[in-house]
């Protein structure tokens, strides 16, 4: 009866897994970027971390930042000009960085001809 019950509970364990999900959590800020552009981003930064060139309608993998994360930033070139997009914080005291986790920053176009960034913490 105990290899059945240790059988079981196994299986249960196992099948409850999932390659999709994320729900690992290794203490640190992990950001994967969509480029939801009509253009490839070249070089995509965000602080230290380079995601490289991301073709339109792509989404990276994740890469984990060293650096703590006060706000959606990322710096690119689009056709050779360098550019930005983000929402960002005026003033003081700044917030809290990012917490610990899986997150999805979506750069978009905006009316204004400016890129800007969605987040999705996963």
């Amino acid at each position: 009866m105990k290899k059945l019950f240790s059988l079981l509970s196994f299986a249960a364990i196992l099948f409850s897994c999932s390659k999709a999900s994320v729900n690992v959590d290794n203490g640190q800020v992990n950001v994967r970027l969509v480029n939801a552009t009509g253009s490839t981003l070249q070089s995509a930064k965000i602080s230290t971390v380079n995601y490289g060139n991301i073709s339109a309608g792509s989404t990276t993998a994740y890469k984990t930042l060293t650096d703590p994360i006060y706000a959606a930033y990322c710096t690119h070139l689009v056709n050779d000009t360098e550019t930005f997009a983000g929402y960002g914080v005026c003033g003081t005291p700044m917030p809290p960085p990012f917490e610990p986790g899986y997150y999805t920053f979506r750069i978009k176009p905006d009316a204004s001809g400016y890129y800007r960034i969605t987040v999705t913490k996963h």
